[in-house]
């Protein structure tokens, strides 16, 4: 008897954390979540970033005839903004008086005699009969301060 207790004792401490390893790594197997796929898909085209944007959140979507809106051209109020989009310059979601948000490139025609002019960073140019019309993206209002105003600007013809 030599050795004593010693041996039974290291294999006792050695078998217990074996067990607890083996325990451990079970737990952390099965109560872990599963494996996520994504998949990206990149799209450098502004037209189709803003329809999966307004497609995937839950707003209210107006769609668009290729002949343009109503006959009368509604107030605009911005939601958001989408710029970087290489040389294009992004998208616009404008939300009409009334009406549902609207994916908007630069250029394109929202009514009769109404066309997004130019997207910025912190704002969009509307075009309404000659007439440019600065809406600026909407900021959550603290209590008591007062809301954003358009400004409008003659365009002088050309």
């Amino acid at each position: 008897m030599r050795f004593g207790r010693w041996p039974a004792t290291f294999a006792w401490i050695a078998a217990l954390s074996v067990s607890a390893w083996v325990a451990a790594d079970s737990f952390l197997l099965f109560a872990a979540p599963g494996n996520i796929s994504a998949t990206f898909r990149s799209s450098a085209d502004p037209a189709t970033a803003a329809r999966k944007i307004v497609d995937s959140a839950p707003l209210a979507i107006e769609t668009r005839t290729a002949s343009g809106a109503t006959t009368d051209s509604p107030a605009y109020a911005l939601i958001g903004i989408a710029t970087g989009f290489g040389s294009d310059r992004g998208f616009a979601l404008l939300k009409p008086e009334g009406g549902s948000v609207i994916p908007a490139t630069e250029g394109e025609t929202l009514a009769p005699d109404t066309r997004l002019a130019r997207i910025h960073a912190d704002r969009v140019e509307i075009e309404r009969s000659g007439i440019t019309r600065t809406l600026h993206l909407e900021v959550p209002q603290s209590p008591g301060s007062s809301p954003p105003v358009a400004t409008t600007t003659a365009k002088p013809d050309r």
